[in-house]
């Protein structure tokens, strides 16, 4: 413990403690990989997870651009902090727990799921002319001549907007969000850093509680590709993929292994829920 005067200089020691050797926290971090990330964003903006899809223990994960953490020990100057808060890069915000976005086609393997949950088969498919007209107005997909037939398999593998737009209209948003929120979208994950935020994902309900404003059947053509109302953490979407990939073990992000000591303890659990792909539901 240190005593400093108002222009942060030392003045005296008052108290010490030596730091303890028996209780290291192991990480689960790979250090290879982490550096590797690290110097992919070197100058840029974003966010990266790398996960372990069996588990859940994050292998590397970095929020850019990121700052020095020891300038707060030495204490920053007026100008250092002021630089810091309006940088338009965000640095202090930790993009990977508290940054919102519309994720966007990465939700697409989800969606299907929910598809064949309610019945469509796989190999079912449409004609995508590259739109679908509703409301008085033209959604759009991504590939302007369309994808011609499309099946489920077609419409993941070519990110077909379209396949989304009509099959997710027929499902209807109730039965989208009951689907997508077992993935943990609208939820925290539970991973064990501090201020993680839920994100959103909409539903008639959340609406009329947010706007209060009735849910238009326009609004589920959008979600279904990860657009309008939906709002994701990066670590939601890398958490939802490793779901997609384990055949829906449920799973807690984390960074923190085991810690060590006199009696070495593991401090998470692998989780026993799962969510069943197979089959169908119709209800």
């Amino acid at each position: 413990v240190l005593s400093v005067n108002a222009y942060n200089e030392v003045v005296e020691e008052i108290d010490s403690k030596e730091p303890s050797k028996h209780h290291d926290l192991v990480t689960t971090i790979d250090v290879q990989l982490q550096k590797l990330v690290s110097s992919l964003f070197e100058g840029k903006s974003g966010a990266v997870v790398v996960m372990d899809v069996t588990d859940g223990s994050v292998l590397a994960a970095g929020s850019f651009p990121e700052y020095d953490v020891s300038s707060f020990v030495k204490g920053l100057s007026k100008d250092e902090w002021s630089g810091m808060v309006g940088d338009l890069n965000h640095p202090l915000t930790n993009r990977l727990t508290k940054g919102l976005y519309p994720p966007g086609s990465v939700i697409k393997p989800g969606v299907a799921l929910a598809f064949q949950r309610a019945g469509v088969d796989e190999h079912d498919s449409i004609v995508d002319e590259g739109f679908i007209e509703f409301g008085g107005r033209k959604f759009r997909d991504w590939k302007k001549e369309g994808h011609g037939v499309v099946d489920m398999r077609k419409a993941i593998k070519e990110s077909c907007d379209t396949y989304f737009y009509k099959l997710s209209y027929q499902l209807g948003i109730e039965k989208l969000h009951d689907w997508m929120t077992r993935f943990n979208f609208g939820k925290k994950t539970g991973i064990d850093l501090p201020g993680e935020k839920t994100g959103v994902y909409p539903s008639p309900e959340w609406k009329m509680k947010t706007y209060k404003k009735e849910w238009l059947p326009g609004e589920t053509i959008s979600v279904s590709i990860g657009q309008g109302y939906f709002l994701a953490t990066p670590l939601q979407v890398a958490n939802a993929t490793a779901m997609v990939a384990n055949q829906g073990q449920h799973l807690i992000p984390h960074l923190l292994k085991r810690t060590t000591g006199a009696q070495t303890a593991t401090l998470i659990d692998k989780p026993d829920s799962k969510i069943e792909f197979s089959g169908t539901q119709n209800d």
